[in-house]
Formats: C-alpha cells, sequence, structure tokens
C-alpha cells in the first residue's frame, strides 16, 4: 500500500544519511525487497544509490557489509531486471570471497597473517546466492563459465569454516545453486558436499548453529530431488533419522520440520530405504506428520507428502487410525495432491477401512479432500 511512497522517502534518506544512519537504512531496503517485487521504478529510484556506494567502497572496508547484505536481497527481488549489472557485481562479490579464502588458508601456514573478518566472506556468499535467486537458471554462465566449478571447490572451503553463520550461507547458497544450475556440475565434488552436510547434522549441536544445520538438511532434501542418490541413500537416512527420532538430546522444532520434509524429498525415488526399520514405526509417522503441519511452503509440503505417501504405501506396517487422521490432515491443506494422485488413491484404498471408521471426526476440509478422489 505505501510502495511508493516508500521507495520515495528511500530516495531522500540516501541524499542525507551519513554512516551510522545509511546501515539502517540498508536494512530496510533489503528487508522492503524480501517482502516485495521490486519494478522499474524501485529499480531506478534504489539501485543508483547502492550501486554508487558501491563504486566508493574498498573491498576491506567494513562498511561494504550491510550494503552487500542489502544488495543480495534487492539483487533477488529485482531478478532478471538486474542482468546488465550481474557480470559486475559478481565478480567483485567473488574477488572479495577468494581474498578471504585465500587469507584463511595462508594464515593456517603462517598465524601472523591478519585474516578478514568473516563478515566480508559471509556477505560475499550472501550476494552471490541473491544473483542466483533472482537470475534463476541465467545465473549459471556467470558463475561456471564453460563449466568451470571454482566457485564449488572454494565453497567447499567455506564448509570447512569453524564460524556456522560461514557455513550457513554456503549451504544455502548450495542448494539454490542445485535448484537452478545444470546439477552435472556438482558430478565432481558431490560426495564432498555430503560430507560436509552429514558432518553438520551429526555434529552441530550448538545453539547457535541452528540455521546452519536447517540449511544443511534443506540442500540435502533439494539435491535428493534432482541426482540420484542411491550410493549415499544408506548413510544420509541415517544420519538424518538418528537426529529424527533420538530422545537423548533436544532437537530444534526447526531442524525436526526440515528433516521430515528432506526424508520425504528423498523418498520421491528411493521410498524402500524409509519403509522399513526405525522409519517404520507408527509413532514415528505420528511425529512426522506433526512436523509437517507447521510446514507453510506449498512446494516444501507437497514435495515431503509426496515420498511419504510412497513410503507408506510399501510398507508392511499399518498405520493406527489417530496418525492417519494426521495423514489426512496434512494431504487436506496446501498440498498439490493431484501431482501424485494415483499414489494418494492407493493409499487411500488400502486404509478405506479405517477411513471409514474415523469418518465422525473429519473436518470439513478433510472430508472435501476425501470426496474430491472418490469421484
Amino acid at each position: 500500500l505505501l510502495y511508493s511512497e516508500l521507495l520515495n522517502s528511500f530516495d531522500k534518506c540516501f541524499q542525507y544519511y551519513k554512516k551510522k544512519n545509511l546501515i539502517i537504512l540498508y536494512d530496510a531496503v533489503g528487508r522492503f525487497a524480501e517482502k516485495v517485487d521490486f519494478d522499474d521504478a524501485a529499480m531506478q529510484i534504489v539501485l543508483p544509490h547502492l550501486i554508487n556506494k558501491w563504486a566508493t567502497l574498498q573491498d576491506n572496508d567494513k562498511e561494504i557489509w550491510p550494503l552487500l547484505e542489502c544488495l543480495s536481497c534487492v539483487v533477488s527481488s529485482l531478478g532478471e531486471k538486474f542482468l546488465p549489472m550481474a557480470p559486475d557485481v559478481y565478480s567483485r562479490a567473488y574477488r572479495i570471497l577468494c581474498h578471504c579464502v585465500e587469507m584463511e588458508t595462508k594464515s593456517h601456514e603462517d598465524p601472523s597473517i591478519v585474516v578478514p573478518e568473516k563478515d566480508f566472506t559471509i556477505t560475499s556468499i550472501d550476494l552471490i546466492d541473491g544473483l542466483v535467486q533472482g537470475l534463476g537458471p541465467q545465473c549459471q554462465p556467470l558463475l561456471f563459465p564453460n563449466n568451470d566449478n571454482t566457485l564449488l571447490r572454494i565453497m567447499l572451503e567455506c564448509l570447512n569454516d569453524p564460524i556456522h553463520e560461514v557455513r550457513q550461507s554456503t549451504f544455502a547458497l548450495l542448494g539454490d545453486i542445485v535448484t537452478f544450475c545444470n546439477t552435472q556440475l556438482l558430478a565432481g565434488t558431490l560426495s564432498q558436499f555430503l560430507k560436509y552436510i552429514g558432518t553438520e547434522i551429526m555434529h552441530n549441536d550448538d545453539f547457535d548453529g541452528v540455521p546452519s544445520v536447517i540449511n544443511a538438511v534443506w540442500s540435502l532434501g533439494l539435491i535428493a530431488e534432482r541426482i540420484d542418490l542411491s550410493a549415499y541413500m544408506i548413510d544420509m537416512s541415517r544420519i538424518l533419522l538418528d537426529l529424527f527420532i533420538t530422545t537423548m538430546q533436544f532437537v530444534d522444532v526447526a531442524i525436526l520440520e526440515n528433516i521430515a520434509i528432506t526424508i520425504g524429498r528423498m523418498s520421491i525415488t528411493h521410498p524402500e530405504v524409509f519403509s522399513s526399520g526405525e522409519f517404520a514405526q507408527d509413532s514415528v509417522w505420528s511425529k512426522w506428520a506433526d512436523c509437517m503441519s507447521t510446514v507453510e511452503s506449498y512446494e516444501e509440503k507437497s514435495s515431503g507428502y509426496m515420498g511419504f505417501i510412497k513410503i507408506v504405501n510399501i510398507s508392511q506396517l499399518t498405520m493406527s487410525d489417530k496418525t492417519l487422521h494426521k495423514v489426512i490432515s496434512g494431504l487436506s491443506i496446501n498440498v498439490e495432491a493431484e501431482v501424485f494422485s494415483q499414489d494418494v488413491l492407493a493409499f487411500l484404498m488400502r486404509y478405506s477401512n479405517q477411513i471409514q471408521n474415523i469418518s465422525s471426526s473429519l473436518s470439513p476440509d478433510e472430508i472435501s479432500f476425501l470426496q474430491k478422489f472418490s469421484n
């Protein structure tokens, strides 16, 4: 409702604000860009200020951190409209990232070397990720000219970083690269990325590391949807289940939610891995449905249920009435069940008698969902 007014206010603020207030302004513009798709008007009003500031700052100026974060949001929002400026922006972000990684590596051999502060690494990764999100498939020639995968090698170095936020941003970039780029690019590095994902899930029990674990799990799900992980499925499934089923430690609900989604995504192609063993317990299926009930993303919830129903259909386990109700409830809300309608029909046919038993407790939405598949 205040789109034009806010843009005009930003324009005036950029003309008068100095360092301290500029940091607040960058944050405001970035958050605004996250909520709306910037149009040509936004591009003409906001972008010149950001690019002018970008041109005046040195690579080692700390003031570039909030600017990089702001730009990452703006680039993602502008999408293909940013394409003409993308090569220069990527080139600089990549240069900063390479310098940070190089200095970090050299410091291991020579402790006297001053390593750039981690925010340089984090914000440069985030800006590259913003370019990937904004440009989509068109980012590939920029990031991987002539299929050169040097960026992936640098990302592997970043996943070895002890700072959670560096790994968090790198896992986010990995997931978006897998989403928008040719997955063949990962052919030579896939096993290494999976190793780091497994390590993150198994060994990061630091409260401050929760976002990094979430992004690791999320990126694994995207990889599993797009690349055949046959050779890695058993190991990766055990890593996920150890954390999902454990009663020995507290696991953040957001991590459990992402594990539930990823189990579903992995099971779209390999449901047999979860159809028996530790996952094939009614209490675990019930927990899975509970975790999925809070998923807001239409795409993520649909992918999760697509795989889960495949697990249920080939499993020897029969779910209880209570769990069945949870699953029907989950399928009836914010899930594109028509895409895997044959699997849903097979599931409903198998449990038709139990569905009759619980019919009196079903909500109107749940009944409407069942009626769609009974016609």
